[in-house]
């Protein structure tokens, strides 16, 4: 679970503070001059807001969603029956497949940047799901543990102390993040 915070740490998350001293100054290795981020109130109110509006989507789809979905089934149906589907109609179950992730649908249709809402995303989410306790596990991207150098012990420190800020802010919406997760997710809160 926590090697999903890692990869989006990774790729969506990890910004870059200013201009980062030189590997010859600090003697670190490549990647290691990066610093992490602290939750904003605006990052959180982002999420929220999406989340929220995900969720309604789910719950109330407008008539073309519906539409689109009645189609795509009956599109699936003709499928597993060995009828012959046209390009057009392929591309319609790919469309409908979408509705599925109506989080990143709220993101597309107000431009928001998809990376850094990934990032927030992740990030909450992996903290709100997180056992009480767990420590994260730092991959190498490949599924392996990561090395226990100097450089790895010092992120994850640096994890660490960047959640312990980021807590106090999520727990006013801890119930509702959860509730979020669960329906969008259609992920559980872990026990």
């Amino acid at each position: 679970m926590r090697s999903s915070f890692w990869l989006a740490c990774c790729t969506a998350l990890l910004m870059f503070a200013g201009p980062a001293p030189t590997r010859a100054a600090t003697g670190e290795a490549r990647g290691t001059d990066m610093q992490l981020t602290v939750l904003s109130k605006g990052d959180i109110a982002l999420y929220l807001d999406v989340m929220r509006a995900a969720a309604a989507r789910l719950r109330h789809p407008s008539a073309g969603d519906k539409a689109l979905q009645a189609r795509s089934d009956a599109i699936k149906a003709a499928i597993r029956a060995g009828k012959k589907t046209s390009l057009a109609d392929m591309r319609l179950v790919e469309d409908a497949n979408k509705l599925a992730y109506p989080d990143a649908m709220i993101v597309d249709e107000r431009h928001i940047d998809r990376r850094r809402f990934i990032g927030i995303a992740t990030v909450i989410e992996d903290i709100v799901h997180a056992p009480p306790g767990k420590d994260m596990v730092v991959t190498t991207g490949r599924g392996a543990p990561a090395d226990s150098s100097a450089a790895s012990t010092r992120l994850r420190q640096q994890i660490k102390a960047v959640e312990a800020k980021d807590a106090p802010l999520l727990a006013p919406h801890r119930a509702e993040i959860q509730q979020l997760m669960t329906l969008v997710r259609h992920t559980q809160p872990a026990a």
